[in-house]
């Protein structure tokens, strides 16, 4: 459990301070971001259906992986919201 805890926060971290540490394009960098949070989530996966109630632990990490995703949604709805022709 230990192992895939360190696993799970590291990949969290990575997702979290990727965008902002990096030296390539930034929209690049986010896309990354997302797939991290798509490979936390399996770990996640992983673990509570491997050690079942103790797995919720790897949930520390969320805030983490969910930031990204979380900002680009809700600016996509602030566009939205001042324009309609920025919406998709």
């Amino acid at each position: 459990m230990r192992w895939l805890l360190g696993i799970s926060l590291a990949i969290a971290l990575a997702a979290f301070l990727g965008p902002w540490l990096g030296t390539i394009h930034r929209d690049y960098l986010i896309y990354i971001s997302f797939l991290l949070t798509i490979v936390w989530g399996l770990i996640l996966t992983a673990g509570i259906l491997k050690f079942r109630v103790r797995g919720f632990w790897l949930l520390i990490g969320l805030p983490l992986v969910a930031y990204w995703p979380v900002q680009f949604f809700w600016l996509w709805g602030l566009a939205c919201a001042h324009s309609v022709s920025a919406c998709p």
